[in-house]
């Protein structure tokens, strides 16, 4: 019984170093480029201990963004441009500025791909700096709820106008920088919006499963950006994978 235990304890610590394992980007090497805003911008000022150039101002809004070149068919980042094949995104951080010319080659930008999970848990400095709290990524699916058609005039109808767009904008980096995060002044009434929206997730529990997949595209020379597409059918949880993997350990030790 002994050694069915330590062979059970094993499988499962191995099975939780191969999930540790895998935090790694799902892509490299994208070069990508800014094509400017989805529907303009507020602009104002923000403090916190991860701000860039603290007192400066700070644009606010929803990003267009596009491949530099054609991608690769088997590249995820396919499934989140648009007939334009461009795609939106946010902002993640405060502590780097957006870069929005090309590379010294002339071509766009380099980013990897990240799932927005593994990024969170990444313990680079700058992700670590950018928000590691476990309640990060079930908050802004539950801000993105806030976008579902099916609550009518109280759905938020992001690339409508630039006032919800930079609202949203304002939103995440509260989530993301939690008490190291404030407006200090301007946005116009974004920051009113940001607020009001935040107090209708600040309980998640009860909220339904998230429509969207999340992911940031870093960069070490340009802000990490949030982007989104429709959610994909969900995989057994790695908790789920570990209890099976006991019950397997289990039953080749009882065979042995």
């Amino acid at each position: 019984m002994r050694n069915i235990l330590i062979k059970c304890v094993l499988l499962l610590w191995l099975g939780a170093g191969a999930g540790a394992l895998q935090a790694s980007p799902i892509e490299s090497n994208l070069l990508l480029q800014y094509q400017g805003w989805q529907t303009g911008w507020k602009v104002g000022q923000i403090a916190g201990d991860d701000v860039l150039n603290g007192g400066a101002d700070v644009y606010a809004g929803m990003y267009r963004m596009s491949p530099f070149e054609t991608l690769d068919s088997g590249s995820l980042l396919n499934q989140f441009l648009d007939d334009e094949q461009n795609f939106n995104a946010f902002c993640v951080e405060t502590s780097q500025a957006l870069y929005t010319g090309t590379n010294p080659a002339g071509k766009g930008i380099t980013y990897s791909l990240w799932t927005l999970e593994e990024y969170l848990g990444s313990p680079d400095d700058d992700v670590a700096a950018a928000g590691g709290s476990p309640d990060v990524l079930s908050l802004i699916a539950a801000l993105f709820s806030l976008t579902d058609v099916a609550l009518g005039e109280d759905a938020i109808h992001l690339g409508a106008i630039a006032e919800d767009d930079a609202a949203f904008q304002l939103a995440l980096w509260t989530i993301i920088n939690d008490e190291d995060f404030k407006v200090v002044s301007g946005f116009g009434g974004a920051p009113a919006k940001a607020d009001d929206w935040l107090s209708k997730i600040d309980n998640t529990e009860g909220h339904a499963p998230s429509r969207f997949d999340f992911y940031v595209l870093r960069s070490d020379g340009s802000q990490n950006l949030l982007v989104w597409k429709a959610a994909t059918e969900v995989p057994l949880p790695a908790t789920l994978w570990l209890m099976l993997a006991g019950i397997l350990g289990v039953g080749l030790a009882r065979r042995s």
